[in-house]
This record gives C-alpha cells, sequence and structure tokens, in this order.
C-alpha cells in the first residue's frame, strides 16, 4: 500500500510539472522507467501527452504518443499500438523528424514481426535505418541493425545477416553495452547457424 502512495505521489508531481510547461523533464521521467515500472512510464506519457496538447508541442506529443505505442506493443495490445504509432508517426513526418520517423518504424517492425509478417519487418527496419543515417545516428542505426540480424536468422538469410554485422562492425565502439552484449550474442548466433561451431562457443 504504501510503495502504491509513493507511485501516486510520484505521478502528482509529473502532473504538477506539466503545469509548469515542462514537458520535456515528464517525458524524460516515462522513458527512464520504462524497463523497471512501465506501468507509471505509460501513466506519466499519458500526462505528458496533455501538457504537451496544452502547450502546443507536436514534438513532446508525437514522443509521448511514441511512448504509449511502445507499451502497448510491450502488453500485446498490437491493434493499440499501431494506432498511438501511426499516430505519432504521421507528426514526426509533418515535422520532418528523422529520428523520430525512424524510432516509429523500428517499433512498426517489431509489432509487424510479432503478427508473422516477416517480410515486412525487415522493410521497415531498413527504412528505419535509412532515416537514422538521415538523422546521422550511427548508434540507431547500429540498434536496428542489431534488430536486422534476427529478421535474417528468422529468413534463414544469413549472408544479410553477416552483412549487417559487418555494418556494425565499422562504428562497434559507439554501441553501448547492453548493445555490445547483443553483438556478440549475435555474431556467436551466425557461426551457429552456419556451422561454425569454435567460433560460436567462443
Amino acid at each position: 500500500m504504501r510503495n502504491y502512495l509513493l507511485v501516486l505521489l510520484f505521478l502528482f508531481s509529473k502532473l504538477l510539472l506539466a503545469d509548469t510547461k515542462d514537458c520535456s523533464a515528464i517525458l524524460k521521467t516515462a522513458d527512464s522507467l520504462y524497463y523497471s515500472n512501465p506501468d507509471s512510464s505509460y501513466q506519466l506519457s499519458i500526462i505528458a501527452e496533455k501538457c504537451a496538447i496544452n502547450q502546443h508541442d507536436k514534438l513532446s506529443l508525437a514522443t509521448a504518443l511514441s511512448y504509449q505505442g511502445r507499451h502497448f506493443l510491450l502488453k500485446s495490445d498490437l491493434e493499440a499500438s499501431n494506432l498511438k504509432l501511426n499516430e505519432a508517426l504521421g507528426i514526426y513526418r509533418e515535422l520532418t523528424n528523422f529520428k523520430g520517423i525512424a524510432y516509429i518504424l523500428k517499433l512498426k517492425s517489431n509489432l509487424q514481426r510479432r503478427i508473422g509478417n516477416l517480410d515486412e519487418a525487415i522493410a521497415l527496419h531498413e527504412e528505419s535505418i535509412e532515416n537514422y543515417k538521415k538523422a546521422n545516428s550511427i548508434k540507431g542505426v547500429n540498434s536496428v541493425l542489431l534488430n536486422l540480424t534476427l529478421d535474417y536468422f528468422s529468413a534463414k538469410d544469413y549472408l544479410k545477416a553477416e552483412q549487417a554485422l559487418q555494418e556494425i562492425e565499422k562504428n562497434i565502439d559507439s554501441l553501448s553495452l547492453t548493445n555490445t552484449y547483443f553483438y556478440h550474442q549475435n555474431k556467436g548466433l551466425l557461426y551457429k547457424y552456419t556451422s561454425k561451431l569454435i567460433e560460436a562457443i567462443e
């Protein structure tokens, strides 16, 4: 009960932030809570959406909607997720925000993969990469390449998977610690699928 009250107090404090025109602070907190407390993250994204509407802040509105779409994807409410992601995508395109567009396409790719549309998932990941390149975001490109490698594994296209990993290697120093882990995991899977067992074990 005490923890629940603390969460309510925390959310109320964020609502006060919305009244002081600090939508970005709410979104930053929502994003930081996503992995540890996704439900609180979602509630904050709703507060941020109202804040953005009140302040006529389209960028914050698109971000809030993208976080809601991400939450619904996590909860496997794919229809609701798709609606929120499409709404956010429309705003990002209106703003010509390539990084935002790339992020939404990445999420939509994950959604398509969940419903078994592998070809569409690959196409969306490739489009996401092109938009991250337009935004000069090496980190974004590498993040999508890691996901795209898994798509290629599912399609048994090991040559393209290898090419994707080679692209990552060109900027491997830019990988976060978590993505470095996934890179080595994917490289190990590539070796496993291509019967290079000693390399896979390494």
